[in-house]
């Protein structure tokens, strides 16, 4: 979806659990699932802190407001 002033805009979702590197490790989990719950939390605040020095931020409500509607295409399932 595209600003109405034509800047592109995303919407993330960081659960905190992404952040915390002192989280205890879960026993038994898959070796694939082990990597993707763990490996990279150490450098995960820092770069939270870049992408928030980098980037502007909004909330959802006001985001919301502007969004040019009319112009987003309907998807039919």
């Amino acid at each position: 979806m595209e600003h109405r002033d034509s800047k592109p805009q995303r919407t993330s979702y960081i659960h905190p659990r992404d952040l915390d590197a002192g989280q205890p490790m879960l026993e038994g989990l898959p070796l694939v699932r082990r990597f993707k719950s763990y490996v990279g939390l150490k450098g995960a605040e820092k770069k939270l802190r870049k992408c928030l020095t980098d980037f502007e931020f909004t909330d959802i409500a006001t985001a919301e407001k502007l969004i040019g509607w009319e112009k987003v295409p309907i998807v039919r399932l």
